[in-house]
């Protein structure tokens, strides 16, 4: 916080890794817009007002009157490493950064060397290192700010940091320096050099305020006014610096005392020693120039929260216009612009918030100090204690609880607080009572608090104050809560409870060295105090049980109190197991359910045979392999155990229904269709197994429903072959499955038969085609005096007569029709042998033409239906071949 007449530093926090640089500009203001707008807040084209007072003559130099680099100029700031947020920068080299040129503004990766031996120095600076130091200062580059002012109050001040490219390397042997030259004009006296090390007479440079952590060539000095240093490995890192110098000052603050109405000339001075290498600048904060009127110790520009210069809560604070008030001086005070009544005195007792102005009238004259902002601290945030009771037998107080209640969840580090005997050792926070948890109090003793705020920095006061008191005081025992236990297996309504844990809930704030607290099992026990329980751990208490607790005061029995407080038993759950079906077939699945008593949120926990996949926690599940299932459930909400539930499932094995051979039958009429006797294929499927029922069905689906059955006798709806779906239930587990029985109509066998007429003599061969194709055994009927041909197709026969055949398929075994076939034997022609034939011939050949056919006549003997064949041998004429052409003979 800021002090009146005081050069004080401010605690400035370094921040890791914050990377904003300040920003400088030369060209948006002029010189005497940066001392009256930036530097007193003057609104511009303003020279005074009745707050700051005049400001005239203002001149500067710097390089570029020299033709060198510009040391004036404006700077603004958002890194909080840097403790200024705007301002007047003076340098002694460039305030800007240019291509060529390295200026002022962070990060500090450059040296600052800038100007040259035309830019000449400041005799008036040299003359006060000179007399300061003993040591000639030989300065060059200096920057200059003149300007005059009237003040119109008694004190002026404004803050200002220090930074160095000297820092470090040569903070021990070499310094640049600076100078704020106050001059009272009016009254002509000597020039006073306001830029000194804080209660000292030492101006401030690298020598004299310095660490010597950043250089062990020498010690430190005023090393609590020194901010940071900007080089590793033992500073901060220099791509963090919000300025280009190695190390700058803490804020400091110069002032003084004043003649109100006196002309003064202020000249701000920075300067290299020596040479132009290794700048350095003076940094002068944004509207800190300001003549303050006097606050008692406190800053005179206002009183606020954020600096901990704010006014407690419930508190006041007096100021003064003047430090000497004026003889002859009228003042008055105003607060939000208005007048307050009777302030007509040169102090004035703050005791509300707002912005107040004090008012100097002397004569015909009136000046006003800047208004100023009074801001008070809120009511600390602790609660209030309460009246202390304890029986006349034991004056023996706790306040603690008390000090609970103060701090209000507040921590001890940010409020300390005291009990006092006074209100004015309460105050003064004087004399605290130190055994406050074991204090032997009075009937009727105040006991006065303190709390002190060491939060905001204000040191804020405030008081509490409660009453001690003795007597008979009916005891009021805490009710404790009802207790709850689970019943064991038994589920029969009796559990253990432990007891003891009530006691202390019983007693609450009542001192356990002071009354006993007792256990019964009836209300009329607990009064008359007999008959109580003597074992608390366990006590086997029933489900709805009420239990009754006094609590007797030792040094006087007959003081007591009564509660109660109810046992509750929960029943564990019963868990019961069921299942859709508890004997199934291996084909089909069962659910089983897990069903409890009460309605409530359950978990399951289930144990099942060996090859079932645990379900988890569900209350059902399918299944379809046989063993034991059991279950456990647990009750959520109180945390019960079932016994466990058990269930056997028998998983059945179905029939084993042998697939039967085609049931064939021979078709009576060829049309595809004939009647099977279906249980004709019974034992066959069933293997003999009279335990099994089939049933015939003419689709899949009727099999498996076993509905509707075929009928014993059934004749086949689809022509020539057709498959039947057999349905084999075991009587015994009711188990069915499934198999197929073909039905085939077997086609009956056509035969047809040939046979040729043969002459007496010869055999006549009989012959047979059946169909369908196939293997055939045959059976003949046969004439007398014929031979039985045998299994055969054909044969020849020389017996004439009637043969029948019956064809049997060895395949299907159906036979044919008996069919005949009739076989006639010829008798042979009686023939004459005719006479020769004689005919000339027909020349030299010996040839002659024959007509035989005319002795056709003569060889049949005139016999009809026969036909007479010529032959030139009696083997062509028994094989009846190359006979002779009549014409050709």
């Amino acid at each position: 916080m800021r002090k009146k007449l005081l050069l004080l530093s401010f605690l400035v926090f370094n921040l890791v890794a914050v990377a904003q640089s300040i920003n400088v500009n030369t060209t948006t203001y002029t010189v005497p817009q940066l001392v009256k707008e930036k530097l007193f807040n003057l609104a511009p084209g303003q020279s005074s007002n009745s707050c700051t007072g005049s400001i005239s003559n203002i001149t500067w130099s710097t390089g570029t009157n020299f033709g060198s680099t510009n040391g004036i100029g404006y700077f603004t700031n958002t890194n909080p490493n840097f403790p200024l947020s705007a301002g007047v920068i003076l340098s002694t080299g460039s305030v800007v950064t240019t291509s060529s040129i390295v200026g002022a503004q962070g990060p500090n990766n450059d040296i600052q060397s800038n100007g040259d031996n035309s830019w000449v120095g400041d005799t008036q600076l040299e003359n006060v290192i000179l007399a300061a130091t003993g040591n000639a200062m030989n300065s060059k580059n200096a920057t200059i700010l003149e300007f005059d002012f009237v003040p119109l109050t008694n004190t002026m001040s404004f803050d200002f940091v220090f930074a160095s490219e000297e820092y470090g390397t040569y903070q021990c042997t070499f310094s640049d320096a600076f100078a704020f030259f106050l001059t009272n004009v009016t009254a002509g006296t000597p020039a006073t050099n306001l830029a000194l090390v804080p209660s000292t007479t030492t101006p401030i440079s690298v020598v004299t305020v310095r660490n010597q952590l950043y250089n062990a060539s020498c010690t430190s000095a005023n090393q609590q006014y020194f901010g940071n240093y900007y080089q590793l490995p033992q500073g901060l890192n220099p791509a963090n610096a919000p300025t280009n110098f190695n190390g700058n000052t803490v804020v400091m603050t110069a002032s003084s005392s004043v003649i109100p109405n006196n002309t003064y000339h202020l000249k701000l001075v920075i300067a290299d020693r020596s040479d132009t290498a290794y700048d350095s600048a003076v940094f002068l904060g944004a509207g800190s120039f300001n003549f303050p009127i006097l606050t008692g110790g406190y800053g005179g520009t206002g009183f606020y929260v954020a600096d901990g210069t704010a006014i407690c809560y419930g508190g006041s604070r007096t100021v003064s216009a003047e430090s000497t008030p004026t003889p002859g001086a009228v003042y008055s005070w105003s607060v939000g612009g208005n007048p307050i009544p009777n302030s007509n005195s040169n102090n004035y007792t703050i005791t509300q918030p707002g912005v107040y102005t004090a008012n100097i009238t002397t004569g015909t004259n009136t000046q006003s100090s800047c208004p100023f902002t009074v801001e008070f601290l809120p009511p600390m945030p602790i609660g209030t204690p309460t009246d202390l009771t304890n029986p006349t037998s034991n004056p023996i107080f706790n306040f603690t609880g008390n000090l609970n209640t103060i701090l209000n969840g507040n921590s001890s580090n940010d409020y300390e607080v005291n009990f006092h005997h006074t209100l004015a050792d309460a105050q003064n926070v004087a004399n605290p009572i130190s055994n406050f948890s074991n204090y032997t109090g009075y009937d009727g003793e105040v006991i006065y608090v303190s709390i002190q705020d060491l939060v905001s920095g204000a040191s804020c006061i405030e008081t509490r104050s409660f009453i001690l008191h003795l007597n008979t005081v009916a005891i009021t025992p805490t009710t404790p809560p009802d207790l709850t236990e689970l019943d064991d297996s038994s589920n029969d309504g009796i559990a253990p409870f432990n007891l003891t844990p009530q006691t202390s809930i019983v007693l609450g704030s009542y001192d356990p060295t002071l009354y006993t607290v007792t256990y019964y099992t009836s209300l009329s026990d607990a009064t008359a105090g007999t008959n109580p329980i003597t074992v608390l751990n366990p006590f086997d208490g029933i489900n709805n049980q009420e239990i009754y607790v006094r609590v007797t005061e030792n040094a006087l029995p007959t003081n007591f109190g009564t509660t109660s407080f109810t046992l509750f038993v929960i029943a564990n759950p019963v868990v019961t197991l069921s299942a859709s079906s508890t004997t199934i077939c291996s084909y089909q699945n069962t659910v089983i359910t897990a069903t409890v008593n009460n309605p409530g949120n359950y978990n399951y926990t289930w144990t099942v045979p060996t090859g079932v996949t645990n379900p988890g926690n569900v209350s059902s599940f399918p299944t379809n392999i046989a063993g034991n299932y059991s279950v456990i459930v647990t009750d959520t909400t109180t945390g019960g155990v079932s016994v466990p539930a058990f269930i056997d499932i028998v998983v059945n094995t179905p029939p084993t229904p042998i697939t039967p051979t085609a049931y064939h039958v021979c078709d009576d009429n060829t049309d595809g269709y004939a009647t099977f006797t279906l249980s004709t294929k019974d034992a066959e499927i069933t293997g003999g197994n009279t335990n099994y029922t089939v049933t015939y069905h003419v689709t899949q689906p009727a099999a498996d429903a076993g509905t509707p059955v075929l009928p014993n006798s059934y004749s086949n709806n689809i022509a020539n072959s057709q498959t039947v779906y057999v349905r084999v239930v075991d009587n015994t587990t009711g188990c069915y499955a499934t198999t197929t029985l073909q039905l085939v109509v077997d086609q009956k066998p056509q035969v047809t038969t040939s046979s040729a007429g043969v002459c007496i003599g010869n055999n006549a061969t009989v012959s047979t085609t059946v169909s369908p194709a196939g293997t055939y055994n045959y059976v003949w009927t046969y004439p007398a005096g014929a031979s039985d041909p045998g299994n055969v197709s054909t044969f020849t026969t020389s017996v004439a007569g009637t043969y029948t055949v019956v064809a049997t398929n060895t395949t299907t075994g159906c036979s044919s029709n008996a069919t005949p076939v009739t076989v006639t034997i010829y008798p042979l022609p009686v023939v004459v042998t005719p006479n020769p034939m004689t005919m000339c011939s027909n020349g030299s050949s010996n040839q002659a033409i024959f007509n035989l056919p005319l002795n056709d006549s003569a060889i049949t003997n005139g016999a009809s239906g026969l036909t007479v064949t010529y032959y030139n041998s009696q083997a062509d004429a028994d094989a009846e071949t190359n006979a002779i052409t009549p014409s050709n003979a």
